[in-house]
């Protein structure tokens, strides 16, 4: 994760802002250094044990912690997203700091962060030893491994920033690190969808072109395009598809279309639909040159080093740094921006319908980046959920003058919805229960939570609270909540159908939930009428 930083070290940089002070660039510095240092301990954490060790253990909590793996490229997405969307805020916290000095407490925090740490390795070898241990004790040491973890880690963020100043970040860029969580997971995960279609058409090209630089830089090359082998006589890699490079394509697709559709305001068109096509040649070429890098690297000095490390996380490093680089590069340019003055207003406030459309963003991001942990969702199912309810709460102030008192009428409509998707609806595959009966329990508490109240609200505030007004009127705040036109009712229906996957059913409830909102333009019928409906169906299924 140090590039990332580096890379938001470089955007803070501007000559109207703090960066002439000393400490400022001090301050930099260490911020570099506490994320190489990060980069670091999780690079040795994650070489010095086999996550395969786990595979033979069914248990839960062996699922979860085998999946982790996923945990350092979503990280990274995620983490890249967050300076995107909220760089503005992190600067302005620097700036509050600027004649502020840490003095004794930064390194008490740094001591602590590595007795936590020291404390989480021996915990992670005594799970990964491989030792029997009982359903009870393997559970507390797992619950012991999460709080080394989390707890080491908090304290190297204190290193950087005082708490006063996390909570007051958290509160005011909660909008950017939501939808950095979001477009993180989601970004991950079309990189993943896109490396599976576009590596074999592709991959040819790529293997001849470093072919040809390799010949370049070293001896005799072994080349063997039919089974995609690279390489030299003493160091020949097979490149697949988990290292072609292309799904930092997709994920670079989805920060550059974000980035191009929230700062539309502040952007030139048609010049900045530059950046798409410009991003995919850049991060085509580096991956490129990153493939020859990695066989230099294990021709000439360390194939453990190419194999581990530089092979497995270079890549999502590197992607996203491209995307960072390419996004602050049109922030500096007058060919890309229409002005370069800097808007310091929060995120929230310059993109108001994210106030609306972030909680179920983050329901799907979350969704997305926590799916592949556990083959059935149990376990980190629940995160998603979260999530959405954490901002939900967030910003409950700014949905409070769209929200009465609900009529019974929207009681009636949502079971009539009910009554109507029971009797047509596909039968979904029957729930296998799980081993352990306290689990379960908190599992499906968890998944009717999400399905009866979260779901509800956010896909409500989305579709009624946003896109019908957003029909309506660009400025959808002059519009009030309920107003109608015949097409924003048919179209935000239809697209609500078309969001779930018995669609024509999906339609009829976005006509029977509008028509129930526009009644008496209370968004908390249509609430209320979505979450009977989903509580109903959670319960018959």
């Amino acid at each position: 994760m140090s590039v990332p930083l580096q890379v938001v070290a470089h955007l803070q940089h501007r000559p109207e802002k703090y960066s002439g002070s000393p400490l400022a660039s001090t301050r930099k510095l260490v911020w570099c250094a506490l994320a190489s240092l990060l980069f670091v301990e999780g690079q040795l954490i994650t070489d010095w044990f086999d996550i395969a060790a786990l595979r033979s253990n069914p248990a839960l909590w062996a699922r979860i912690l085998e999946q982790t793996q996923v945990a350092f490229p979503c990280g990274i997405a995620i983490t890249s997203a967050y300076f995107i969307f909220g760089r503005h805020e992190l600067v302005n916290a620097a700036r509050s700091m600027e004649a502020e000095s840490r003095g004794w407490r930064a390194w008490v925090f740094l001591a602590g962060h590595f007795v936590c740490l020291a404390l989480f390795v021996g915990v992670t070898a005594a799970l990964f030893g491989g030792k029997p241990m009982g359903p009870n004790l393997a559970w507390a040491v797992f619950a012991l491994w999460l709080a080394c973890g989390s707890l080491s880690l908090g304290l190297l963020l204190l290193v950087a920033l005082p708490a006063r100043v996390w909570w007051s970040l958290s509160s005011r860029s909660a909008c950017a690190l939501a939808l950095g969580i979001g477009v993180g997971g989601l970004a991950w995960m079309t990189g993943q969808s896109t490396a599976l279609g576009l590596w074999h058409p592709l991959g040819t090209s790529t293997l001849e072109c470093a072919y040809g630089l390799l010949s370049l830089l070293t001896g005799e090359v072994v080349y063997d395009p039919q089974h995609f082998i690279i390489g030299t006589q003493s160091f020949r890699v097979s490149v697949g598809i988990g290292c072609s490079g292309y799904e930092g394509i997709g994920l670079t697709w989805i920060f550059l279309s974000v980035y191009l559709w929230l700062f539309r305001k502040d952007l030139r068109f048609p010049h900045a639909l530059l950046l798409l096509p410009l991003g995919t040649l850049v991060v085509w070429t580096t991956n490129l040159i990153r493939i020859v890098a990695l066989i230099l690297i294990g021709d000439k000095w360390s194939p453990e080093l190419a194999i581990g490390a530089f092979h497995t996380r270079a890549g999502w490093v590197l992607f996203c740094a491209v995307a960072l680089a390419l996004i602050a590069a049109a922030g500096h340019s007058r060919f890309f921006q229409r002005s370069r003055e800097l808007d310091r207003s929060s995120f929230s406030q310059k993109n108001p319908a994210l106030v609306w459309v972030l909680p179920l963003v983050l329901v799907l991001g979350a969704r997305l980046g926590t799916g592949p942990f556990t083959a059935d969702g149990r376990g980190l199912a629940g995160l998603a959920m979260l999530m959405g309810a954490s901002a939900i709460w967030h910003f409950r102030e700014r949905y409070a003058a769209t929200v009465r008192k609900p009529s019974w009428l929207a009681i009636g409509a949502g079971v009539v919805v009910f009554v109507v998707w029971f009797a047509l609806a596909q039968p979904g595959p029957a729930r296998e229960p799980g081993q352990n009966p306290l689990v379960d329990s908190l599992f499906n508490l968890s998944r009717f939570a999400g399905v009866a109240l979260v779901v509800p609200i956010a896909e409500e505030l989305a579709f009624r609270g946003y896109l019908a007004r957003r029909l309506i009127n660009a400025d959808f705040q002059k519009v009030p909540m309920g107003g109608f036109t015949l097409v924003s009712f048919v179209a935000t229906s239809f697209l609500f159908g078309l969001a779930h996957e018995e669609w024509l059913l999906g339609i009829f409830a976005g006509l029977v939930y509008g028509a129930v909102l526009y009644r008496r333009r209370n968004l908390a019928d249509a609430i209320v009428a979505h979450a009977v409906t989903n509580a109903l169906l959670f319960f018959a299924g």
